[in-house]
This record gives structure tokens, sequence and C-alpha cells, in this order.
């Protein structure tokens, strides 16, 4: 049988990210060059749990990774949970698969082991998630815009009026009781992104524009639709948030058709000015409350600020990009998570970088 390699030093921060993530490559450069020993773990890894132990005055377990690296809690020093769904290995199918036992039992007990095993995966995330400095959290990893909506309108933040459809005739009440020409449609959750295998051409979902003379187009029942009161911009902007501070950055999509709706449909040969930028004091109160109430020491709020100069949520994406900011901004974000996740005397000679 295969042994595992156990890891050869202590002090290991431990990333769980997804396969070609970019912005997690760039961080770990950092980390390298801080000296600081690191492991990635993707969602395509296989993770067992070998041991746990709970006693008095401290918890332990161990687990291997692909069954070919063994690594023990007593050498995590940080955990970044930046992307993925980690899962520990159970071998459930196989067990219960085994069992000469009827169907009807063999289902129950299926059900029942996934739910030991749900609660292992939960054991695991908590110890690791309440590390010092632990940076990320995949129980509140959804960007949940409604949810996010609600706790953001009782701190005082502004929030466009949205709406969700699923009738024509509704949409079209709404247009007439409110007496707009036009909103804007996005979706609920996360953005859509397809890869055809077919097609070397990627394709993704988009906030749009739509008006009262659309409505010609709709057919009398359809999805569940988010519909968005469409703001006056000024400049859109995207703030990255870090255990307690905001790097934000101004983004003047509004000058270019092609991106006035949506910044995401970059134009590359001419593509939209970005600047640092300073947050009123008052918005950024109420942010850090938001954050706080939301249990969030990362993520990517993005806002719109009107030609008149109000400030409007729009939501924060808990594993939101931020290589977009870094970059234009000059903040150096991917260093600013490696100096968290590393916390030594080496990350302070090199703070004047």
């Amino acid at each position: 049988m295969k042994k595992t390699k156990p890891i050869e030093v202590q002090d290991t921060v431990l990333v769980f990210s997804e396969n070609e993530e970019y912005s997690t490559d760039r961080v770990f450069e950092w980390l390298e060059y801080y000296g600081q020993k690191h492991l990635r773990v993707n969602q395509e890894d296989k993770i067992e749990l070998k041991e746990y132990r709970q006693t008095d005055d401290r918890t332990y377990f161990e687990i291997t990774i692909n069954k070919d690296i063994s690594l023990q809690s007593s050498q995590i020093k940080s955990f970044w949970y930046r992307r993925g769904a980690i899962r520990l290995q159970s071998h459930v199918k196989e067990n219960y698969n085994s069992a000469a036992l009827p169907q009807e039992v063999k289902e129950k007990i299926y059900k029942h082991l996934c739910h030991e095993n749900k609660r292992l995966n939960e054991t695991l995330y908590f110890y690791l998630e309440n590390l010092e400095y632990a940076i990320g959290k995949s129980s509140n990893s959804v960007n949940n815009k409604l949810n996010h909506f609600a706790e953001a309108k009782k701190l005082g933040l502004k929030t466009p009026e949205t709406v969700i459809f699923s009738q024509k005739s509704d949409l079209a009440n709404f247009f007439k009781e409110t007496n707009q020409k036009e909103v804007v449609v996005k979706s609920i959750s996360d953005v859509l992104v397809l890869n055809i295998s077919d097609d070397r051409e990627s394709y993704m979902s988009y906030t749009e524009e739509f008006n009262i003379d659309d409505l010609s187009a709709v057919t009398e029942s359809f999805f569940p639709s988010l519909f968005q009161e469409k703001l006056d911009k000024k400049y859109e902007l995207r703030i990255f948030y870090l255990h307690n501070k905001f790097y934000p950055m101004a983004i003047f999509s509004q000058n270019d058709p092609q991106t006035q709706v949506d910044f995401r449909k970059y134009n590359y040969i001419k593509p939209n000015r970005n600047l640092p930028f300073m947050l009123p004091v008052c918005v950024e109160t109420r942010l850090q409350k938001l954050m706080d109430v939301l249990s969030l020491n990362t993520g990517s709020i993005d806002m719109i600020v009107t030609k008149d100069n109000e400030y409007y949520f729009l939501e924060v994406n808990p594993v939101g990009q931020f290589g977009m900011v870094s970059v234009p901004c000059n903040y150096y974000l991917e260093r600013e998570i490696a100096k968290i996740l590393s916390r030594n005397k080496n990350t302070e000679a090199y703070n004047t970088i």
C-alpha cells in the first residue's frame, strides 16, 4: 500500500481554490517571495479525514489529499477560502451498496451517512475559518443579492428599486404604476457562463436594458426574473474589502455605449478609465457594518454613484474578482492577502515595498 507523504514543515498556509484560478496563482507568487510554505487544494482534489480528536484544550485532525499528502491541523498556520466546493471523500456509496439489506433500508442508511459526512465537512471548515488569520468562508460564499439588499437598507445604504415578476401582466402594471420607460434586468444569483465544446468562444449573461416596448416580445408567463430601477449613472465603484480595509476603484463605464449598462462588456480597444477612489466616511461606515452583519472578512462590492452624487449599493460577492482593482489602482492586493496569510517577521521587512 502506498504511504502518504507528510508535510515537512510547520506553519503551512492552506488554500482552497479552483483549478487555474488566476488570482490564487498571483497570491502564491507573493507567498513564495516571502518564503512562506503553502498548500493549494482545488475542488477536483480528493480529501479524506484520517483522524479527528477533540480534547479539553485542543482540536486535532489529520487529512490526506489525493491519497498522497498527509496534513495535520497543527501544521496549518492560516487558511484562505478562495473558491470551490471542497468535500471530504466518504465512500458512502461503496459502503452501503455492498450491504446485503433491503433497498429501502440501504437508502435510509445512505441518507444518514451523507448527513454524517456533511457534519464532518462543517467541522473541518469551522476549524479552518476560525483561525486567527483566515480569509473567507465557504458557509457564506454565496452572493445572495436579495438578502444583501435587505441588510443594506436596514443600515441606511441606498439600493435601487428591485422587483421580481413571472407574469407579463404584472410587469406591464409595474411600468404603468411607476411611469418608468426602461429598467435593467439581471440574474438573481450569479452570472451564467457557457463554454461550448464545439465553439472556442465563451458566453455569459450580462445586465441588460429592458424598456416598455420590449413587453411585446415577452410571453404571458416566464421564469421569475429580476428587474431593477435604471439609475442615472455618474460612474461605478468596485470595492475590494479585506480584513476591515476598503480598496475602492471608480469605473467610468458610462462614457462608452458598450459598457454603459454593464462594465463587464469590456472594450479592449478603448478600455474604461479606472481610478483609485476615496469613499465618503458615512458610506464606508455603513459598508463596514454590512460586512460585519454578513460575517464577511473579504468580498468585492459593487456600487453606483449617480449624477446627483447619491451612492447606491448593488451587491457584494464574497469570492469576487479583485485583480481588476489591484492592477489599475496599484493596490497590490495579492501582496496584502499574502501578508495576512503569512503574518511573520519576513513580511514585516517588506512592508515598505
